[in-house]
């Protein structure tokens, strides 16, 4: 499968949206779809960015989709994808909820004065 609409449908988005992020129409996308056209340079530099995946795994090249796959767990990366797929406003939220969680944890394996926890 063309690894930009592979990627579009794990987005859940329509050829028109992501043609709307792109600045193309709908038929430019099913084109990089089908290969019927070319990625050019500025198209692949911005899927990569949309995606963030590299550009040689949007190509094809590679099965890693980007550098900190090599350092990341699985849950990790999915965590990161959820993430990206939120709006500017809810990213603060989540940044907001896991600080909260991280104080949480840490008060939680944090002992008592009388060394008990």
């Amino acid at each position: 499968m063309n690894r930009v609409k592979q990627l579009r449908e794990e987005h859940n988005w329509t050829q028109e949206y992501l043609g709307n992020l792109l600045n193309v129409k709908k038929a430019a996308i099913s084109k990089y779809e089908t290969g019927r056209a070319a990625l050019t340079d500025d198209t692949i530099c911005r899927l990569v960015q949309i995606f963030q995946v590299s550009a040689d795994y949007l190509l094809g090249i590679s099965d890693k989709r980007n550098n900190l796959e090599n350092n990341l767990t699985k849950k990790e990366i999915t965590l990161l994808s959820y993430f990206n797929d939120l709006t500017a406003k809810y990213k603060d939220i989540a940044i907001g909820n896991l600080a909260s969680l991280t104080n949480q944890q840490e008060k939680a394996f944090t002992p008592n004065k009388k060394g008990i926890i």
